[in-house]
C-alpha cells in the first residue's frame, strides 16, 4: 500500500503447542511512470485531433471541458477557443501517474477575414457564381476535404483534393446562400458563396 517495512507473521497452534514465525519485508510501492502524451498541439473549434500515449493504460481527461473535450480513445474535438490541458492517468495500486498537454483552440478562419492572419486562407471566386467556383487554398498541406452546404445544413457537394486550387460546379444547386467548408488535418476554414 505503501513504501516502508512490513512484518509478516504465521501462527500455528495445534496439541503439541502454538508456534510462530515472523519476517520483515521491505515493501517499494511504485506508481506507474514513463506516460507520456504525443501529438498536435492545435485544434479549431468544431474540428478535431487525435492524441496518443505511451506508457500504462489508463483515462483521458480534459481539464476544461468547455474549451475541449477528449474520447476515451483520445480524439480531442474544439469547443471553444482557449488553452485546456489534457490529462492522460494511469493508475495502479501504489497511485496514479500523470502526463499532461497543453492545447490551443482556435476560431474558425473564413475566407476573406481571417483569425490572426494578414491575407485569406482560402478565396472562393467569383462570388456571386452561376455555377463554376474556383477555391483557391494558401498555407494547407496534406489532402484537403472540401463541402458545400445549403441554408438548411444539407450537404450538397463534397471532394477531397491536395491541389492548391479546385474548380467545383455548383450550377445544379438552387439559388442561395452556400457555406463551403475546408478541413485539412489540423484546421478548418469556412467561407461563404452565393449561387445566383
Amino acid at each position: 500500500v505503501a513504501n516502508g517495512t512490513a512484518t509478516i507473521s504465521y501462527t500455528v497452534t495445534n496439541a503439541c503447542g502454538t508456534y510462530f514465525a515472523a519476517r520483515n519485508l521491505a515493501v517499494n510501492a511504485t506508481v506507474p511512470t514513463g506516460i507520456s502524451i504525443s501529438g498536435p498541439s492545435t485544434v479549431v473549434v468544431g474540428a478535431t485531433i487525435t492524441l496518443t500515449h505511451g506508457g500504462a493504460s489508463g483515462v483521458w481527461s480534459s481539464v476544461s471541458p468547455s474549451l475541449a473535450t477528449i474520447s476515451a480513445g483520445g480524439v480531442v474535438t474544439g469547443v471553444a477557443a482557449g488553452a485546456d490541458t489534457i490529462k492522460y492517468t494511469a493508475t495502479n495500486g501504489c497511485g496514479a501517474g500523470v502526463a499532461t498537454k497543453v492545447i490551443t483552440i482556435t476560431e474558425h478562419r473564413e475566407a476573406g477575414g481571417t483569425t490572426g492572419h494578414a491575407e485569406p486562407l482560402i478565396s472562393l471566386y467569383p462570388n456571386p457564381t452561376t455555377g463554376v467556383v474556383m477555391i483557391k487554398l494558401q498555407g494547407t498541406t496534406g489532402e484537403a476535404a472540401i463541402s458545400v452546404t445549403d441554408a438548411g445544413g444539407k450537404t450538397v457537394f463534397t471532394t477531397a483534393t491536395h491541389e492548391s486550387m479546385i474548380e467545383i460546379n455548383l450550377g445544379n444547386v438552387a439559388r442561395g446562400v452556400y457555406l463551403v467548408t475546408v478541413r485539412t488535418e489540423n484546421s478548418v476554414y469556412t467561407g461563404k458563396v452565393i449561387v445566383q
